[in-house]
């Protein structure tokens, strides 16, 4: 679900379909649990696909952790969601009707999902 504004019904609504394994989309960010109990934090790229480096996906990953840390500061809700599930960031690519995981970071680094041409 989509949420544009914390504070909200919607964003409520957007918390319980959280925990309910639904996903949650708040400012181009993409938040979910997972099977295996990890916390996903998908980020999608500010660039397209042939345009996206290390450089900028290392500054998607900055925006992402800090829309995670602005939910986690402003809704004690999700705070306590979230409390001790590992997280998992990754990066992806959607043109509006289709997306494409472009890589996943480790150690803030990103691995590419594919090899990238130089």
């Amino acid at each position: 679900m989509k949420v544009d504004e914390i504070n909200t019904q919607r964003f409520e609504v957007g918390l319980r379909l959280l925990e309910e394994g639904r996903p949650l989309k708040f400012e181009r960010v993409s938040f979910w649990f997972s099977t295996d109990g990890a916390f996903n934090v998908d980020v999608e790229s500010s660039w397209a696909i042939e345009n996206t480096n290390e450089l900028r996906a290392s500054a998607d990953l900055e925006r992402a952790e800090n829309v995670l840390n602005y939910l986690i500061s402003e809704s004690p809700r999700f705070a306590k969601m979230v409390m001790g599930h590992p997280q998992r960031f990754t990066l992806s690519y959607s043109d509006g009707r289709d997306g494409v995981l472009l890589g996943s970071f480790e150690d803030g680094k990103i691995v590419w999902q594919r090899e990238r041409s130089s």
